[in-house]
């Protein structure tokens, strides 16, 4: 569902999306019965959100879902549910934190090319991981990973952690300090998940906080009961 609201509201695909775009983006309730979520990579996020004004490249914004995804984020922080944020998510977790985004990091010439045309399986660059980090059992030291984004972490809002780095500094992995399992990751790991069991490992790991999670949510209620 999601993925779905990727797509640009005045695209002429969007008119072929029975249902979804009648959901309010503002209700919450997507998300019950759910053990974890998933934010995925999308296009970019408004500028005004986090208090900048819009680069030229900035594009692709989708306001109806980025406030959906913020209306889940915001009620999956709340229950410390299990977030796996995959590139724009994120960033939007990162703006939704309070941090803010460099709008276009090609503007930098020291920077590598992080924008492929796609997510490919192949990798673009390697990340280094911070020791002892919630990826670091995951992915070792040091990690091939894909890259399709123009835009990164500038300022991390005071609530994540910085994990993981390309070779030129540019941020590629988060995680809350206070939830249990919040991670974010600026390559997409779907796409290489079936050529490297690394990439394959964060889905597992999600999957494993998320019944972790639904365990305990059961023994609570069978002591309230």
């Amino acid at each position: 569902m999601l993925s779905t609201f990727g797509i640009p509201e005045d695209s002429p695909e969007a008119s072929g999306v029975d249902g979804v775009f009648e959901l309010d983006p503002e209700d919450p309730s997507p998300l019950e019965g759910a053990c974890g979520l998933v934010i995925p990579g999308g296009g970019d996020i408004d500028p005004e959100w986090y208090g900048a004004e819009r680069h030229p490249r900035t594009v692709n914004v989708n306001h109806r879902r980025d406030t959906f995804e913020r209306t889940l984020l915001g009620a999956a922080l709340d229950l410390d549910l299990p977030v796996l944020a995959v590139c724009h998510g994120m960033q939007l977790l990162n703006v939704h934190l309070g941090g803010t985004l460099i709008q276009h990091l090609a503007d930098d010439p020291s920077r590598l090319d992080h924008d492929r045309d796609r997510p490919r399986a192949d990798a673009a660059h390697q990340v280094r991981v911070e020791a002892d980090s919630v990826l670091f059992d995951t992915l070792g030291p040091h990690a091939p990973v894909n890259s399709h984004h123009h835009q990164g972490l500038e300022r991390v809002a005071d609530g994540l952690i910085e994990i993981a780095w390309a070779e030129d500094d540019v941020l590629e992995a988060v995680v809350s300090k206070a939830h249990s399992w919040v991670v974010g990751v600026q390559w997409h790991p779907e796409a290489m998940a079936p050529v490297d069991h690394r990439q394959l490992r964060i889905f597992e790991d999600f999957v494993a906080a998320s019944h972790a999670w639904s365990q305990d949510q059961r023994r609570r209620s069978a002591r309230s009961a």
